[in-house]
């Protein structure tokens, strides 16, 4: 569970206010602010369905299609961490993620799970799944290159 930016603007917000309107009102305004982004983030607590769809197999270095679907009603962000010499491009997005994936170098890798980061409705707190599952990935030596090489 966190704020987000709108929270931690309105905070700012009553910080600058405080000479004006005093500590009283001000510390008022500070205690209602967190607890509307704790009820906020506590809306969004569930974890949502996640589907990664990514091959098993990959050639050195030739690019593949993947997708990352969230199956989410709430304003959410999606990113797919990448393992070393494994790239996702592009590696989040504020909607479903699709994109490449690419390899470059043999043997196998474990792709990790996807993070979703959910939106409360008033868009004060936020809570991070990650959600999905894990998966292996196997790269393999790029053949066609290598025969036009050869």
């Amino acid at each position: 569970m966190s704020p987000t930016p709108r929270a931690a603007a309105i905070a700012a917000l009553i910080a600058i206010a405080t000479p004006l309107i005093g500590p009283v009102p001000a510390i008022a305004g500070v205690a209602l602010l967190v607890g509307l982004s704790l009820i906020d983030a506590l809306r969004v607590r569930d974890a949502p369905e996640v589907v990664r769809s990514a091959p098993d197999r990959l050639s050195r270095g030739v690019p593949a299609a993947f997708e990352v679907v969230v199956r989410s009603r709430r304003s959410f962000r999606v990113r797919q961490p990448a393992p070393a010499d494994v790239r996702f491009l592009p590696q989040e997005a504020n909607e479903h993620l699709r994109g490449t994936v690419t390899a470059s170098r043999r043997g196998r890798h474990r792709l990790t799970r996807p993070v979703v980061r959910l939106t409360g409705p008033l868009g004060l707190g936020a809570w991070t799944h990650r959600a999905g599952g894990e998966s292996e990935v196997l790269v393999y030596p790029d053949l066609l290159t290598a025969r036009r090489i050869a």
